[in-house]
């Protein structure tokens, strides 16, 4: 999100409320590597699943209207000229586009697509209220979205390429030369995670991109708090939860 918004806000509060737990935890996670852990995800980081109301209320209905507007897109495949969602029909030509690509220029060209689909508009000035997560078709039918929607956008027309799921994540990173908070899309290719950033031309390793520091992922599994494994960023969660 490239203006400050009520996206950071809930990361700060989504930390405090999930971190005593988890700071508490981490030095066995590393160690026993339970069924909560997840390692080798984007970043160098190994994620863990947080009670997190905060971003679980956002994710959970696009989480649901992605499932139904995937099953949408395979009717309008099948009969296209019953399908009348401006949103679909767009979804559909992107799909149809990228259909012509491999691997990595696949995501490259998706990415592109999704940009030039889509103008940067503030929540505020979109939807009249600090922070929305839309979905898909609602942000390829309005023209209109920030971070979050271009990252959820990328993830459900992967998903429609049948990128497998387990290798698709939209992380939550804080912008540490910019100072604000932002979303993108991750997607494994081979050993590597690619970066679909609607901030950037062209996408990128995810280890070429030194500014961003994850938080968080959200995914097929729900939400999950991303750590590295250093001492400093453990300190650095825990002093997380003195904040006011």
């Amino acid at each position: 999100m490239r203006t400050p918004s009520l996206l950071g806000a809930t990361i700060i509060i989504s930390v405090a409320l999930a971190v005593s737990s988890i700071s508490v935890g981490w030095v066995a996670a590393r160690d026993v590597e339970p069924a909560s852990v997840r390692r080798d995800e984007p970043f160098h980081t190994t994620s863990v699943v947080v009670p997190n109301r905060h971003l679980t209320q956002k994710w959970q209905p696009v989480q649901r209207a992605i499932e139904e507007e995937l099953d949408a897109i395979s009717d309008c495949a099948r009969a296209p000229d019953k399908c009348s969602s401006d949103g679909a029909k767009k979804f559909l030509h992107i799909l149809d586009e990228t259909s012509h690509y491999e691997g990595r220029a696949k995501l490259a060209h998706l990415n592109r697509a999704v940009n030039l689909a889509v103008k940067y508009t503030p929540d505020t000035r979109n939807h009249g209220i600090p922070d929305h997560w839309a979905t898909p078709f609602d942000t390829l039918a309005s023209g209109k979205g920030d971070c979050e929607d271009y990252a959820i956008a990328k993830y459900a027309l992967l998903r429609a390429m049948h990128w497998p799921k387990h290798d698709l994540r939209v992380v939550l990173v804080y912008d540490q030369r910019k100072r604000e908070d932002h979303a993108v899309e991750a997607a494994r290719l081979g050993h590597d995670w690619i970066i679909l950033d609607n901030g950037l031309s062209s996408i990128s390793n995810d280890i070429g991109l030194l500014n961003y520091h994850p938080l968080f992922i959200v995914d097929d599994s729900g939400v999950r708090m991303m750590m590295r494994a250093s001492g400093a960023d453990a300190s650095r969660i825990r002093n997380w939860n003195n904040l006011d």
